[in-house]
């Protein structure tokens, strides 16, 4: 039967400062490479399905949209700021939903909050 061998205390502190020093150096090593941000993987955009797709950052795609982008790809006109300020709510007493009211005077009958807290009504 072979023998076995136990680690004292003395014996554990002798091997403590190179444990911490290797989890240490582990630690830089796997934050370096998450801070890495060259693409050290050499993806490219065929692999992941972006063939097509242009090279611009996130802030050139914004300074590039234009309004009518937006109401294209929305579908719709979306309010102004100062259209969605002067919106108010009251509370239909009867039902309990709740109303918009436009500016206008207008309001749209069928309004609710569903559970993610977004407005849904219908036309």
């Amino acid at each position: 039967m072979a023998k076995k061998t136990f680690l004292d205390y003395i014996g554990l502190q002798s091997y403590d400062g190179s444990i911490k020093d290797y989890i240490s150096n582990a630690l830089q090593n796997v934050n370096a490479h998450i801070g890495n941000k060259e693409n050290p993987h050499e993806v490219t955009k065929e692999q992941i399905g972006l063939t097509n797709t242009e090279d611009k950052s996130s802030e050139t795609i914004r300074s590039e949209l234009t309004f009518d982008d937006i109401r294209n790809a929305l579908g719709y006109t979306p309010s102004s700021a100062t259209e969605l300020a002067e919106i108010r709510f009251t509370m239909n007493e009867e039902d309990g939903h709740l109303i918009m009211l436009y500016p206008d005077k207008s309001s749209v009958p069928d309004v609710a909050i569903n559970s993610y807290g977004h407005l849904i009504y219908t036309y």
